[in-house]
């Protein structure tokens, strides 16, 4: 991992008391404005248009200004115009898949579970907005980290708004935000010897660099660096879980999804713990980090549960289902779903919603039969018995005063 930027302590240089104050008098009721104004949009269908987003865009920089986040609306305004009407391989806009993880993490922030002074120590909330914004800057753009830096740096001495001290407290903020998009990346573009980026003569295309051997590696860089924070770690949880809720698209065909899946499991599963170790190394983070985990273990089982009962993607192993098997109730999700749904947003951008949403499109449209009836066959059997202790967060599913578990159109639309 390149860091050109040497350690250091950050504790000292934000003022926490001020900070907490100012959240609890500003960024506060910011938030709440915030998740109230966007409660309009229950599905993500609601949002993929460019007037809704364009709607929603201005809502988000609204929320920025309040909190006086000038350095985040720069880097939204950036995402905004490096990602214009841009479709990630799932149809949604690329803004949305940024979006929902700030919102989940706002929520964390609103009731406490991510105390704002312990926040603070990490660089303060500003900070993480800017990096989770900016988290695929290195990975997805044509850019380079250093054209990454200076670019950040150029837009606060430009800033004739600020002042000098807001300049180096701002200053100090771009280099955690480096620091933490950098830990978040899992490559780069290649640079020649002569610092120009590497394109492969044949194809045109960028050539970049990975830079972990496989996910463990990148998982225990994200825990052990001496850049290591909570932020990042939290963050990619977030970013996880939306690729879980959009996972199923035609580009990750079932063998493909299974992987993802398999990986997501290695990532944040018992099998390594690293989930674990990140709350024993944060514990003032630690609840958050369990509720993230809780999201995604929500989520993969649920994937892991479509890919078997619905895709059949085991065709080799006997001890999974086979058409005409039985479809066992799913014990697993249950274990997770208090804190997974312990996030207070709207519902077009909760990630179980928006997986339910999916799946419910892919019982009713999908243009093979066999995959509709074995949705609605799964849902019915598995996941829907599994949810009814926790009916009260499922409404279009259990409908009020309607104690029977149902798969009709009109109690899930």
């Amino acid at each position: 991992m390149n860091q050109p930027l040497p350690p250091r302590d950050i504790s000292g240089c934000f003022d926490r008391a001020c900070a907490v104050q100012g959240g609890q008098d500003l960024y506060f009721p910011a938030i709440d404005t915030l998740m109230q104004e966007l409660s309009c949009y229950q599905t993500e269908d609601e949002i993929q248009d460019f007037a809704t987003a364009s709607h929603i865009q201005n809502l988000f920089d609204s929320f920025l200004g309040k909190c006086d986040f000038q350095m985040a609306r720069w880097d939204f305004s950036k995402l905004i115009k490096e990602t214009h009407e841009e479709l990630r391989d799932d149809g949604t806009l690329v803004w949305y898949h940024h979006l929902s993880p700030i919102l989940l993490f706002l929520s964390k922030v609103r009731d406490g579970t991510i105390p704002l002074d312990a926040l603070e120590e990490h660089g303060g909330l500003e900070v993480v907005l800017r990096t989770h914004l900016r988290h695929d800057s290195l990975e997805d753009m044509v850019l380079k980290p250093q054209t990454f830096g200076q670019a950040m740096s150029d837009a606060v001495y430009k800033n004739d708004v600020f002042s000098s001290a807001r300049k180096e407290e701002e200053l100090r903020g771009n280099a955690l935000v480096y620091r933490y998009v950098s830990l978040m990346s899992k490559k780069h573009v290649m640079l020649n010897k002569n610092g120009k980026i590497k394109v492969d003569a044949k194809t045109g295309e960028v050539i970049r660099k990975t830079l972990f051997l496989d996910t463990r590696s990148y998982f225990y860089n994200m825990l052990e660096h001496r850049d290591a924070s909570p932020i990042p770690f939290i963050l990619k949880q977030g970013d996880a879980g939306n690729n879980q809720a959009t996972l199923d698209t035609p580009k990750f065909p079932p063998a493909k999804r299974l992987k993802k899946c398999n990986e997501l499991e290695d990532m944040y599963g018992g099998r390594h713990g690293f989930s674990d170790l990140a709350m024993d190394k944060w514990p003032e983070f630690a609840k958050a980090i369990k509720d993230f985990d809780a999201l995604l273990g929500t989520l993969v089982y649920l994937n892991f549960g479509d890919l078997e009962y619905v895709e059949l993607a085991y065709p080799d192993n006997d001890t999974k289902f086979k058409e005409g098997g039985k479809i066992y109730q799913s014990g697993g999700i249950p274990r997770y779903l208090d804190d997974a749904m312990n996030f207070k947003v709207p519902r077009a951008f909760h990630p179980v919603h928006m997986w339910l949403d999916r799946e419910h499109k892919k019982m009713q449209s999908h243009h093979d039969p066999n995959i509709r009836r074995r949705t609605e066959d799964f849902l019915k059997s598995s996941i829907y018995p599994a949810f009814e202790k926790y009916k009260q967060h499922f409404p279009r599913i259990f409908p009020a005063n309607d104690d029977q578990i149902t798969s009709s159109p009109d109690h899930y639309s």
